[in-house]
């Protein structure tokens, strides 16, 4: 997912849209994402579990950009911390 802030995480914020969301989303999905370990990126090794649960969350945030009330506006930011 290095098309996002131009492959650099400097912990800049990242703006998440519907597209994007749905782009990790999908590789989740075909487990296109590399697996992490160690104390600032914790454990992920795409395991159906692991596959499951960060599908359940990128969905809820769907939901939640999809549930904006006129007048209203939402929007998702991810910045990493160091």
């Amino acid at each position: 997912m290095e098309q996002f802030a131009d492959g650099e995480d400097n912990c800049q914020p990242i703006w998440l849209d519907k597209d994007r969301i749905t782009q990790i989303m999908e590789a989740i999905k075909k487990r296109e994402l590399p697996k992490t370990e160690g104390f600032f990126f914790g454990e992920s090794d795409n395991d159906a579990a692991q596959i499951e649960e960060d599908l359940a969350i990128f969905q809820k945030a769907l939901d939640w950009l999809a549930a904006e009330q006129p007048g209203e506006y939402r929007s998702i930011e991810y910045q990493a911390s160091w």
